[in-house]
């Protein structure tokens, strides 16, 4: 990443500017909107925003993927306001206190499975929404991760293990994936 980008990054984050982080992810345009919570030399979480200015989650995405970055722009101080006005918050989402030397990835799993939330993690090449994983965190390892998959209906759909160095980003806890939690307790209630 250019340094003034991470630069201008950790300044939004300073100032607690709202901000468009135009990333390559599985989809060419993806643009997520939120607050820079942590930044690290590869990694940054945001907290994330929804068009109607709701908290959404987190999601911690790669560095080398951003590819522009917004903030001030008359959609960011819109955003900025809507989540202000309807006293939004995130939740904290425990980390490492020394997260500039962790990887921040590898520490967002660790606190997902310990706050039992549901990710959705993107791969290199993941074109489409099925072949990304969604699921629980039920191991961390140094390099890997095993999660306990469900479908979009909330039912359990094996496991998965994959390298940490293959992520691309992770989106965590957010309102879908809260509604998805629901199910799946819905289903072992009946079950």
């Amino acid at each position: 990443m250019d340094r003034y980008l991470q630069t201008f990054m950790k300044e939004s984050m300073i100032k607690e500017n709202l901000v468009s982080v135009h990333a390559y992810g599985y989809q060419r345009d993806e643009v997520w909107t939120g607050y820079i919570n942590l930044l690290t030399e590869n990694q940054f979480l945001m907290k994330h925003v929804t068009e109607d200015g709701l908290e959404d989650g987190f999601i911690l995405g790669r560095l080398d993927d951003v590819f522009q970055l917004t903030r001030n722009g008359q959609y960011e101080q819109e955003l900025d306001q809507l989540y202000k006005l309807q006293d939004q918050q995130h939740n904290p989402f425990v980390l490492k206190s020394d997260i500039q030397k962790s990887n921040l990835f590898r520490e967002a799993f660790i606190a997902a499975k310990k706050n039992n939330f549901i990710v959705n993690v993107c791969f290199p090449g993941t074109e489409e929404e099925e072949d990304m994983i969604v699921g629980f965190v039920r191991d961390v390892y140094w390099n890997e991760v095993v999660t306990l998959n469900l479908t979009s209906s909330g039912t359990e759909d094996g496991e998965s293990i994959f390298y940490l160095e293959d992520v691309v980003s992770i989106h965590c806890h957010s309102r879908d994936m809260r509604k998805l939690k629901l199910l799946k307790e819905y289903h072992e209630g009946i079950s």
